[in-house]
């Protein structure tokens, strides 16, 4: 008999910035254009938040338990209200991450929401099978969630590495997002920057991405302040016994000198 279509236990992101999104205005029917005035999204938001409220109450009324997660103001994500988007739940304890094509939507990827609300056995991330901008998702996803983590795990860096072994698609699109992340970088907290670090360091030293896509930063070939140094000697010890020397040192100092 097939399971019911029911649960005793829902996540919700309460909104921060709920408004009009022009990223996906254009393959989103539900959008409407008259409220794509910015003079209106104040108003717009209070009109999200009071609905949520009314849900939320009225979940919990009927017995429903509601883990109810706060989005945040910075970077903006006007669909944060949305979670079901990016990821689905099953009756056999599976999670599933899918791609999303908005920039400001794969925003919302929160590798803690997760960990805290749910308690899964299997985390799958959705096959990218519809061309290249899903392929370059996959990565997306992988940078994303690796820079939520309180504490860097090496699995992401061999993940990535072990795409671009298997097809050198992948490290064209790492580079890409490396390029992008460095534009977005005063909006990441430190915890954030120094996955980021770590992350890319390893692509780095492992010949996965070519340090040319250094150019695009302003780079000093010195570490200056404390904090830097301190990456930079957690980072060596984290890397093969003489992998950090020559080049490769200058390496790790020019990725913790752009992302710092």
């Amino acid at each position: 008999m097939p399971s019911t279509q029911s649960t005793s236990r829902v996540i919700m992101i309460r909104p921060a910035c709920f408004c009009f999104n022009l990223e996906t205005a254009i393959s989103n029917a539900f959008q409407n254009q008259q409220y794509a005035n910015a003079s209106r999204a104040d108003h717009i938001q209070q009109q999200a938040l009071i609905e949520f409220n009314r849900m939320v109450e009225q979940l919990r009324s009927h017995g429903i338990y509601v883990d109810v997660f706060d989005d945040t103001l910075s970077p903006i994500k006007p669909d944060a209200i949305f979670p079901n988007n990016w990821f689905s739940t099953h009756p056999d304890g599976t999670i599933i991450l899918y791609p999303m094509l908005g920039e400001n939507r794969r925003l919302e990827r929160r590798q803690n929401l997760i960990k805290t609300a749910l308690r899964f056995q299997k985390n799958r991330n959705g096959e990218p099978n519809r061309g290249p901008d899903f392929s370059k998702n996959l990565c997306q996803v992988i940078v994303d969630i690796c820079a939520q983590h309180r504490i860097y795990e090496r699995y992401f860096d061999l993940l990535g590495q072990e795409l671009c072994t298997f097809n050198k698609k992948y490290t064209r699109y790492f580079e890409e997002i490396f390029k992008d992340q460095y534009k977005i970088l005063h909006t990441l907290e430190n915890v954030q920057l120094q996955n980021l670090v770590k992350f890319y360091v390893h692509l780095f030293i492992g010949h996965s991405i070519s340090w040319r896509v250094l150019d695009c930063c302003d780079l000093i070939e010195e570490l200056t302040t404390p904090s830097q140094q301190t990456d930079y000697h957690m980072i060596e010890e984290q890397l093969q016994p003489n992998s950090a020397t020559g080049s490769s040192a200058l390496i790790v100092k020019r990725v913790i000198s752009s992302f710092s």
